[in-house]
């Protein structure tokens, strides 16, 4: 389990570092790092709403809630 977080947070990162060098290749370091914090929140959100909308996931959450019912 843990190890499947670091991988898909290291992939997320190494995204996130493309996507900022692609659209802003001349930053000095300390604002390409900040650049890159906040396309990794965005890459992080957008997977959780992915998660979120996945029916299947969702089927599956609500018949393991305790008093749910259909």
């Amino acid at each position: 389990m843990l190890s499947e977080l670091l991988r898909r947070t290291a992939l997320r990162y190494l995204k996130a570092k493309e996507m900022v060098m692609a659209e802003h290749p001349d930053v000095p370091q300390e604002e390409f790092d900040k650049l890159v914090g906040e396309a990794v929140k965005r890459l992080a959100s957008q997977e959780v709403h992915l998660e979120n909308d996945d029916p299947k996931r969702a089927d599956a959450q609500s018949q393991k809630t305790p008093g749910y019912r259909r």
